[in-house]
């Protein structure tokens, strides 16, 4: 997914952004807690999972790379 787009996600449903980034893990289910708590801990916690590379990019990116 084109990072502008997550990072737009972030800002406006942050669950959603993290889940299309990172997958169904444990990782949304803590942004979906933090979302319900207070809304700006759940956009933080999603802009730093979209900043970081997802384990699947990294996987393409070495097999293109042999």
């Amino acid at each position: 997914m084109h990072v502008a787009l997550l990072y737009v996600l972030a800002f406006f449903l942050p669950p959603v952004a993290v889940a299309s980034h990172v997958g169904c893990t444990s990782k949304v289910s803590l942004n979906i807690c933090l979302t319900l708590l207070l809304l700006i801990p759940g956009i933080i916690h999603a802009m730093c999972v979209v900043s970081k590379p997802s384990g699947n990019d990294n996987n393409e990116n070495n097999e293109n790379n042999q």
